[in-house]
């Protein structure tokens, strides 16, 4: 069985700049998130789905992978997000 190392944000939301809204940014709350943890998190924008099979890919719309201590990273439909499963055994 396959697991995915991030968390996942649905619904992914980018700053707006022309905002009037003082609030945190969800960019903001990832990054304080990853202050006291170094797990990615991948955002997802509206209208963009995770399809596992041999890999994990990405596909529909953009999203942003975000890592500790990294600046954030674009990614298209298409990609290649295998490096973000990992195996586990299922043992009962």
């Amino acid at each position: 069985m396959h697991c995915v190392r991030a968390c996942i944000d649905p619904h992914y939301l980018d700053p707006d700049p022309g905002s009037r809204h003082m609030g945190e940014t969800r960019e903001a709350r990832i990054a304080e998130f990853h202050e006291e943890n170094d797990v990615p998190v991948l955002g997802l924008r509206e209208g963009a789905w995770l399809l596992r099979d041999a890999s994990l890919s990405l596909h529909g719309q953009t999203a942003r992978l975000f890592r500790r201590g990294e600046e954030p990273v674009e990614l298209a439909p298409g990609a290649d997000l295998g490096d973000l499963l990992t195996s586990t055994s299922g043992g009962s």
